[in-house]
């Protein structure tokens, strides 16, 4: 469907022929709008774009159509909204007066067209010729609309924030949330790069909310620790009154706001990291996200501990979801993390000579940590396990590092929502930490990491040790890698679908790698050699009691799922919820074991989810739950992973998209393209009992090779050993 915005100069001129075609239009199925007496209510075309503005929504996806019997009104929307609206449609007659442009848009309408405004839709019309500027308009005869969009050059290429540059004033007509910005200048002569004028040049043709605006503004020019604070709370207004912007509001609320974080000099980087950080939460454009990064990686300003705070802080976003990337942004985060680990690298330049692999301890292995937070937290949890598989099953003397760098606040900057990883502090008095039967070693820092000398300190003990080689568990570990320049290094993301981020002699992926993606890596600069394709494996917790529905008040005679998740508030969506609930009719029932905070804001909105779901809060006896349920199912997430393999163990089927550590682990029999196919496979598994049975059984069969943990780290070492970059 089209929304047709028809703006008629006189109600009078609505009959007739002009009349019978809007008539037609609107027999075609279309939305129309039609607005009268313009020329004596609305002479302003930005006044024009506002009021179309009240009936489109943030995620409007109609088509949107100009509709004018004036020509120079139809001429300058075309110019100046060219990327707004999908057609335009000039409707001729012989008795319509012209609209009253004056100021600016009388001028805009008779400076020559430049290339760089992209003008490549056709102007659908009854009339001879169009001309704007120096140009003849590309034309189409409207006597028939068609029913599907003019599809032109313009629909697959990048938008573009196009300034026109006039009497030394910058004017933004058009919002576009985009990174390619463009300058169209009145005189040739002129200097057409766009570098923010300061608001004094600059004139924003549809106004934004100027009072927060001011507020975030006022903050950024002195950030003492009070301004900092207030410009948390501002955001926090801002973010809060946007949901419920118009669309062109929105956009152009962005668009201020990115031009403000344009870096006038180098030392505005702080200015713009935090109006960045908070463009990218809330529009989830991948544009900001980038640009972000970008900043961060060229600018000369920002030491390494600076470098490195971002690289936490984004890597957070993308494992919860709260950004939107492209195919650029996780080259970027890959780079920055690079450029972060060279300033750290230089520090080191005399401590990281490596030690010869025959002067290497052949049973000695140091694990690091990046985060420990005891045996509840699944990446611990797995850090636990390989030291035990190492240490108890493969009889190697094992030491533990928790580096303690997860999302830490040194070299810290502003920005929006940032995050702070959790710290045990009271592991930094522990000298070992008892695993089952098995005593480990262990050292954690009682300072901020990365700290320089305790670096330079761990360098040393690494180079006494001289182990044969060094696992790292995490993500960007700066402390692990540095390290890694002195032994070879095993590095495991704690998304094991994923690679780590390292600049580590090898990486782990816990599942097989296809070709295409191999090639993928192979430009990036990757060898085959330095990728380990592995199976993550792992130990569960012995059932240590039995569950009854009926002690949980769930019903006994319904199809009962299970999910399971330490941040169900950011993987459960109204998506995932809307699914679960459309097999309520099918006599189902759903339980929540985990950190589910917001999960009564569900109940509230769909009344059938509370009726028909039930939160447990953490389960510390996953396996006694798996017992009473019959299918887990699992939300879009990257993490997770481990629940799956405790609901195989019970014979329990699962279901989950094709995508991170849950799909990894289920295998691709248990694997779904969507949503949609998962609702049909749920289906399938409460009408088929034949087919409920065998999967039980390939269920089981799947946890015995997750379960191997020796077998898979004896294939791992085995393959790290003949590499020709083991050193």
């Amino acid at each position: 469907m089209k929304k047709i915005f028809c703006f008629i100069d006189r109600q009078e001129h609505m009959e007739g022929d002009l009349k019978s075609y809007i008539e037609e239009l609107d027999v075609q199925g279309h939305k129309i709008y039609i607005y009268s007496d313009i020329d004596d209510q609305l002479n302003d075309p930005g006044i024009i774009i506002s009021e179309i503005d009240k009936v489109l929504t943030m995620d409007n996806k109609d088509s949107l159509v100009f509709l004018t019997n004036m020509e120079n009104l139809c001429l300058i929307l075309y110019r100046l909204y060219h990327q707004t609206f999908n057609q335009f449609i000039y409707y001729r007659q012989a008795d319509t007066r012209v609209y009253n442009l004056q100021g600016i848009y009388q001028k805009l309408l008779l400076l020559p067209v430049s290339e760089a405004e992209a003008l490549k839709k056709p102007i659908c019309t009854n009339a001879a010729k169009l001309i704007l500027g120096n140009k003849d308009c590309y034309t189409k005869n409207c006597q028939l609309i068609p029913e599907e969009d003019v599809l032109t050059e313009m629909d697959s290429i990048q938008k573009v924030r196009k300034y026109y540059l006039i009497d030394g004033i910058y004017y933004l007509f058009e919002p576009v949330i985009t990174d390619k910005k463009i300058v169209i200048c009145e005189r040739t002569d002129e200097d057409c790069r766009f570098k923010f004028p300061g608001f004094a040049n600059m004139h924003y043709m549809i106004n934004s909310d100027s009072e927060l605006l001011n507020e975030i503004f006022a903050c950024m020019d002195n950030l003492s620790g009070e301004k900092v604070m207030k410009l948390y709370e501002v955001f926090d207004i801002l973010s809060d009154q946007m949901r419920s912007y118009s669309y062109i509001m929105y956009s152009m609320t962005c668009n201020v706001i990115d031009d403000a974080a344009q870096l006038d000099d180098m030392k505005d980087i702080i200015r713009s990291v935090a109006l960045y950080s908070f463009l990218m939460k809330i529009t989830k454009s991948p544009c900001y996200f980038n640009r972000l990064l970008e900043i961060t990686i060229e600018n000369v300003y920002l030491d390494c501990l600076n470098k490195y705070y971002i690289f936490n802080q984004c890597k957070r976003y993308l494992f919860t979801n709260e950004v939107g990337t492209d195919g650029k942004s996780y080259q970027l985060m890959s780079n920055l993390y690079v450029t972060a680990f060279e300033g750290f690298k230089n520090e080191y330049a005399g401590d990281l000579v490596p030690v010869p692999r025959e002067e290497r301890n052949e049973d000695t292995v140091i694990i690091f940590s990046i985060q420990f937070l005891g045996e509840r937290h699944p990446p611990t949890k797995t850090t636990l396990e390989r030291c035990y598989t190492l240490g108890k099953l493969l009889n190697k003397k094992i030491i533990l590092i928790s580096t303690r760098e997860q999302h830490s606040e040194a070299g810290a900057l502003i920005v929006y929502n940032a995050s702070l990883g959790n710290v045990l502090e009271e592991y930094n008095e522990w000298n070992t930490y008892q695993y089952k039967d098995l005593a480990i070693p262990f050292y954690q820092p009682s300072v901020t990491m990365p700290d320089k000398a305790v670096i330079r300190e761990i360098l040393q003990e690494v180079r006494r040790i001289k182990p044969y080689y060094i696992i790292s568990i995490g993500n960007g570990s700066i402390t692990a890698d540095l390290c890694g320049q002195i032994v070879p290094e095993i590095a495991s993301a704690v998304v094991f679908s994923s690679l780590p981020t390292t600049t580590g002699t090898f990486s782990l992926i816990g599942r097989s790698i296809s070709e295409t993606e191999w090639e993928q890596l192979l430009r990036k600069g990757y060898a085959r050699e330095n990728i380990i394709e592995s199976t993550f494996t792992f130990e569960l917790r012995p059932k240590t009691r039995t569950t009854t529905r009926n002690s949980l008040s769930i019903p006994d005679d319904c199809f009962l799922f299970v999910t399971v998740g330490n941040r169900l508030d950011i993987d459960v969506t109204d998506e995932f919820v809307e699914i679960i609930q459309s097999s309520f009719d099918w006599g189902t029932h759903i339980v929540f074991a985990g950190m589910f905070p917001n999960y009564n804001d569900f109940c509230s909105k769909y009344p059938q989810f509370k009726e028909h779901s039930t939160y447990l809060g953490y389960y510390d006896d996953i396996l006694s739950l798996m017992e009473i349920c019959d299918l887990y199912v699992n939300p879009i997430r990257s993490g997770g992973g481990f629940s799956i393999v405790e609901a195989f163990h019970e014979g329990k089927p699962g279901v989950t998209v094709r995508v991170g550590d849950v799909a990894t682990a289920a295998g691709e029999e248990f694997c779904v393209k969507d949503y949609n196919e998962m609702q049909t496979q749920i289906k399938r598994y409460i009408d088929d009992r034949e087919y409920y049975d065998q999967m039980a059984v390939k269920a089981r069969k799947r946890e015995k090779i997750l379960t191997d943990s020796k077998a898979a780290m004896e294939q791992i070492l085995e393959k790290v050993q003949n590499s020709r970059l083991f050193f």
